[in-house]
């Protein structure tokens, strides 16, 4: 696919005739649409948050994902929590999904065969578990209570899967020192057996989070903007492949003798390269006599 650097994750359409990508291109993540019949790729965002975890709903109607763009500041370079958006995948327009209460990350959107709740994996507790989201009411549901965690490799890594047409859903849980896959046969509504207690449905309203006591290093820590430049004083520069040193060897000095004669032999090596590695150069040079009739040598 010409002008992506990796593909992320990929989600099917509801028919079958296309995907939808997380990808990287020039070092952003956004979303693609790819057309399997044609070979079309089509752009879907195109900014600096991070777009993650797609996922076509059954009707075809919108496109979960994941993303920072609520909660980051592109100018202060202040990054804040992934939460949950929607996008059509015609026009290209984004919208939020807001939700009252799953903690500080929401990531990993699921669709339910009906088009009508949103499965997630959000933090509460300091703990990451499976949340059920009604998107017409804001309802929101605790679907596990798994003490370890729902979890991939790292925090953004896909662990949840659900069923194209019944509530079933899959999943990789921590324990033991290591992932293992847990399946939740549902229906979802209702109290079910999850993996350490019985799912239950959590109060709508938001409730009070703890944060940093007060004190100076508290509002230091929580200060983006203090320290950094004006941005209207910053200027572009076009990048400089210069090379400079990057290494040197270790030198090394031999000497020694034997009934061919004496010699000695000495050397060392160095390493340049560029700001970001895109060029390397490699330098060695050794110089011996072999014996004490031979003449110098130079070697490179």
């Amino acid at each position: 696919m010409d002008g992506l650097d990796q593909i992320l994750t990929a989600a099917w359409s509801p028919d079958g005739r296309a995907l939808v990508l997380s990808a990287l291109s020039g070092g952003f993540s956004d979303l693609y649409v790819y057309d399997l019949d044609g070979g079309a790729l089509r752009q879907l965002t195109d900014d600096a948050y991070a777009d993650l975890h797609p996922a076509w709903s059954p009707d075809g109607r919108e496109i979960a994902f994941s993303s920072d763009r609520f909660s980051s500041d592109l100018a202060t370079l202040q990054f804040g929590p992934n939460e949950l958006a929607l996008v059509n995948p015609e026009t290209g327009n984004v919208r939020p999904v807001p939700v009252t209460r799953s903690g500080s990350s929401r990531v990993n959107p699921q669709w339910s065969p009906d088009s009508r709740h949103l499965y997630f994996v959000g933090s509460l507790d300091d703990a990451s578990n499976v949340f059920r989201l009604n998107l017409a009411n804001g309802e929101l549901g605790q679907v596990t209570h798994v003490s370890t965690g729902i979890t991939g490799l790292t925090p953004t890594s896909p662990s949840l899967s659900a069923a194209a047409r019944l509530d079933v859903l899959a999943f990789t849980i921590y324990r033991d020192g290591r992932h293992q896959l847990a399946i939740l046969d549902g229906p979802m509504d209702r109290d079910t057996k999850a993996i350490d207690k019985p799912s239950v449905a959590l109060e709508a309203e938001a409730s009070a989070e703890l944060g940093p006591e007060p004190g100076q290093l508290a509002e230091l820590l929580s200060d983006q903007r203090t320290g950094l430049p004006d941005p209207t004083t910053l200027a572009l520069n076009a990048y400089s492949p210069r090379l400079g040193i990057e290494r040197i060897g270790q030198p090394y000095l031999s000497s020694g003798g034997g009934a061919l004669g004496s010699f000695v032999r000495a050397g060392g090596s160095m390493l340049f390269g560029d700001m970001l590695g895109e060029r390397r150069l490699g330098a060695a040079i050794q110089v011996s006599n072999r014996c004490a009739t031979s003449p110098s040598r130079l070697d490179f």
